[in-house]
């Protein structure tokens, strides 16, 4: 069963504990909030259409509930219909989100601000909701934190995939190398075709000749998070964007490379790059004229950072928001309040 439910005999309350599955045993997704199958992503949370609508009509009718006992009774598809104060409760204690509430979609006719055609669920979402409802530690966050952690997790996803999440039919991409900062936020087309998806195992050495793509294709990483960690943050200039940019770039880039290290190998000798490839301890002479690596970078970065990223072992869910802490650089002065 999805919803596990526990009694104390000395107490007069029910000790109500919920155990949430993600799935059901025909592959259905679980309601959050009842245990109910046929769940989809509805303000924030898996949920089914009842849940949805009556945390729906909660928010926009205004309604005021009560518990008759004790604050404490059990929600789940059999008796959700209940008690609707411990049900509004537990919709906002699996992670709802009020704000994300629109009072006027239930206006009928013609309506002075068109309606958005609904967008599909993005994938990549619908897994981090998926895993965070499977980890306990994620309930403990309030519910402002858990939307902005997928979001978080949203974004590094779509850096990752690149031009999989992109349009097809822009213009045809340019040498990103005869392209400036302010360009690559201000024309963002032109870029398409340069975004490769990113992958760190480690499956061969990596050559000299492609360093410099290597390097690029960071580069474009970080104006993407920039860009879209902005838009939370609430950062409008271009300006303000490519310094974030140019201060985020090395350390991003460093952090990254080190923290996928330490998730797709165990070998200490190895540093994973972003193309399938890896660069070892000791480089070969003719790496240390291309001016990208050193061997006495590899070396600290393998011995202070990969090593203890590799004993802390850490979750996808603490590894990106480290990437946004690393953008947000607070001694960057912006121009946007």
């Amino acid at each position: 069963m999805p919803i596990m439910l526990s009694s104390t005999p000395s107490s007069a309350n029910p000790t109500v504990s919920y155990q949430i599955k993600d799935k059901n045993s025909s592959g259905d997704a679980i309601c959050a909030v009842c245990g109910d199958g046929h769940a989809k992503l509805h303000y924030g949370v898996l949920a089914c259409y009842g849940c949805k609508g009556f945390f729906r009509r909660t928010l926009t009718g205004k309604y005021r509930y009560a518990c008759r006992f004790g604050n404490n009774c059990v929600v789940d598809k059999f008796q959700r219909n209940s008690c609707r104060y411990c049900r509004f409760n537990r919709c906002i204690e699996v992670g709802m989100d009020p704000k994300a509430v629109r009072p006027d979609r239930d206006l009928t006719g013609k309506q002075k601000v068109p309606r958005i055609r609904k967008k599909p669920i993005d994938e990549e979402l619908l897994s981090h909701v998926l895993r965070l409802h499977g980890d306990d530690w994620s309930r403990k966050l309030n519910n402002d934190t858990r939307i902005l952690l997928l979001q978080l997790m949203n974004i590094e996803a779509k850096v990752v995939k690149g031009d999989m999440n992109m349009s097809n039919n822009m213009q045809p991409p340019r040498d990103p190398r005869n392209i400036s900062l302010k360009e690559m936020f201000e024309l963002k087309p032109s870029m398409d075709g340069r975004r490769t998806e990113m992958r760190y195992e480690p499956f061969r050495m990596a050559r000299t000749e492609e360093l410099s793509e290597i390097a690029h294709r960071r580069a474009i990483a970080a104006v993407d998070w920039v860009d879209s960690l902005t838009e939370i943050a609430e950062v409008a200039e271009t300006e303000d964007k490519v310094a974030l940019v140019k201060s985020c770039y090395s350390p991003l880039t460093i952090f990254n490379f080190s923290a996928r290290t330490a998730q797709n190998t165990p070998n200490p000798d190895i540093l994973c790059l972003c193309s399938h490839s890896y660069v070892p301890r000791r480089l070969p002479p003719e790496f240390n004229e291309t001016n990208h690596l050193s061997n006495v970078l590899i070396d600290r970065t393998l011995n202070e950072l990969v090593a203890p990223l590799r004993k802390l072992n850490l979750k996808e869910e603490e590894i990106v928001p480290l990437k946004a802490i690393i953008i947000l650089n607070p001694t960057i002065t912006v121009t946007t309040h």
